[in-house]
């Protein structure tokens, strides 16, 4: 039985969701709204309709202004490619707008965002200002093998980190080696490190953030410390490390401080982005939305929503004939209509 358990993982960051209930909107302890647009539409799933774009230190929430339930949440760590780009807006006419490829779940979903107040380039800043301090800062969330964050047998810590303990003589142990490799445990603020005495790069790197279960285990080598924490890439897999420390009572002193810590870290987690990031965006003033402002669009069909914004492979479909349009024209997506298409487009007529 683990002397440490929490399976209860941070999601907010790892998906992309579409139309969840308003509980999965909520922001978890430690994520913070960076900063917050409104009349932004969304142009491309659900043309003609605005709504609020949030943007957190984990993630994008997007909320239409016409109902709660049409929503999106695009986590940062899904975050494949952004720029900036003309496109058409029902609303706004051409402009400039934001375009995001996601990437979840062996899809890639594309969103594009017209920010409806004609003069204020804040969504672009404070969006690109978020991402970039996501992506500089994942060794607070990320768990990192061989990494550069040792140099001279000494841990670089990072911003705000700080170091509580130093013990020397722990063994990395793993089951390809035949009695494991000796070096140096450090356990910080934020996460637990270990490097080898031999070299500086053979290492790892475990936030506090990733760990769901410690516990003191028999192993070949003896009593050991085995820590389990998620992988970065894919929240269902697991990583088993473990160490030996000697004498035992050393190994429960370690373990003991580590179980304290973590759970400190839990109860008020720290993600490696500052509240001050989007400061000089979020300096731009932006008018507060007034309901005879808010434009109010209804969905033209009913179908699943994820195919509005998936980013289609190379090669397209194969051309099939219309009998409305008496044309060879391209297979839509799986649950469409070629009709469906000219609706999500706005171009579709009354009759």
């Amino acid at each position: 039985m683990a002397d440490y358990e929490n399976e209860k993982i941070i999601w907010q960051d790892q998906e992309v969701l579409f139309d969840v209930d308003k509980s999965r909107l909520e922001l978890c302890p430690g994520e913070y709204a960076a900063d917050v647009i409104y009349r932004v539409e969304d142009t491309k799933g659900n043309a003609g309709m605005e709504g609020t774009l949030t943007i957190t230190n984990l993630r994008l929430i997007w909320v239409s202004s016409g109902t709660s339930a049409i929503n999106l949440s695009m986590g940062f760590s899904c975050l494949k490619n952004l720029a900036i780009h003309s496109a058409r807006s029902a609303l706004r006419g051409v402009s400039q707008a934001l375009f995001i490829v996601f990437a979840s779940k062996s899809s890639q979903y594309e969103f594009v965002f017209t920010h409806l107040h004609q003069t204020s380039p804040r969504m672009f800043s404070s969006v690109q200002a978020v991402q970039r301090a996501y992506d500089t800062s994942k060794l607070y969330r990320n768990l990192t093998l061989r990494g550069g964050f040792v140099q001279n047998k000494r841990l670089v810590l990072l911003p705000q980190e700080e170091q509580y303990s130093s013990y020397d003589g722990v063994w990395s142990l793993s089951s390809q080696e035949s009695q494991g490799s000796l070096g140096t445990l450090v356990v910080t603020s934020v996460r637990v490190v270990w490097f080898s005495n031999n070299t500086d790069n053979f290492n790892v790197s475990i936030p506090y953030l990733k760990i769901t279960q410690m516990c003191s285990h028999d192993s070949k080598f003896g009593r050991a410390l085995v820590i389990s924490a998620v992988s970065a890439s894919d929240p269902t897999k697991r990583f088993t490390l473990g160490f030996k420390i000697d004498p035992e009572s050393r190994l429960v002193q370690i373990k003991e401080e580590l179980i304290a810590l973590i759970r400190a870290f839990r109860a008020k987690p720290f993600f490696g982005i500052t509240r001050t990031v989007v400061d000089v965006a979020s300096a731009t003033p932006q008018p507060a939305p007034r309901a005879s402002d808010v434009t109010v669009t209804k969905r033209a069909n009913p179908v699943d929503p994820l195919s509005r914004y998936m980013v289609r492979a190379q090669g397209g479909r194969a051309p099939i004939l219309d009998p409305g349009l008496g044309l060879l024209v391209e297979a839509p997506p799986t649950g469409y209509h070629v009709a469906d298409l000219f609706a999500l487009g706005g171009l579709g007529g009354s009759g």
